[in-house]
């Protein structure tokens, strides 16, 4: 749904940083923005995936990007229309065994959440904000905090670097094209932690 032009882009980044191609791994995306609470987008997705099934298997993964895109017309504060997107979602898990990242923003005022129905949140198995980290004195990069896990207690917050990556392609005025690629630094340091130490 969004950033649909630079998925290629940090795709290669990824694989000429790690060293690693991806030129085999069954990574797919659509053309445009599908709405999973329009009928026919459903449908039309299930038909691909039941197509590509039969060359790649069922597929492991899917990625809505964003909430908003896949929701159309609805909206996200209703609960009533989130809970159309859900047991949309829940068909795809239940009919192919995957995994849904669904990729959505924090609200203006209060940015410590999901905007929207409390109902997404609810269903979630797990939930993450990922969001920018500046801590004085420190080289800013990007926290990886996680702040739902269903089934066990949080894992510790991460913080990951984004590394401009160059793709060893020129525009017309020969400058090369570069793109971002995650590295993870480490864990964030906790400011309360070190309050309590002696």
């Amino acid at each position: 749904g969004e950033g649909g032009r630079g998925i290629d882009r940090r795709l290669a980044g990824w694989s000429i940083k790690n060293k690693q191609s991806l030129e085999d791994a069954p990574i797919y995306g659509n053309e445009r923005p599908l709405i999973l609470t329009n009928d026919q987008d459903v449908e039309a997705l299930v038909a691909y995936i039941e197509h590509r099934i039969e060359i790649d298997g069922a597929p492991k993964l899917l990625i809505i990007d964003t909430l908003a895109r896949a929701l159309g017309a609805a909206d996200e504060r209703t609960g009533a229309d989130i809970n159309a997107l859900i047991a949309a979602l829940g068909q795809f898990i239940s009919n192919y065994g995957c995994t849904i990242l669904l990729v959505h923003h924090t609200g203006h005022s209060a940015t410590n959440r999901a905007r929207g129905a409390s109902e997404l949140p609810a269903a979630v198995d797990q939930e993450f904000r990922v969001e920018q980290y500046d801590e004085a004195g420190i080289i800013p990069g990007t926290l990886f905090t996680p702040t739902k896990n269903k089934d066990n207690k949080l894992n510790e917050a991460l913080v990951f670097d984004l590394l401009s990556v160059g793709l060893g392609v020129h525009d017309e005025d020969m400058n090369e094209l570069t793109t971002l690629v995650p590295e993870l630094r480490g864990p964030a340091r906790d400011p309360e932690a070190d309050k309590q130490k002696p």
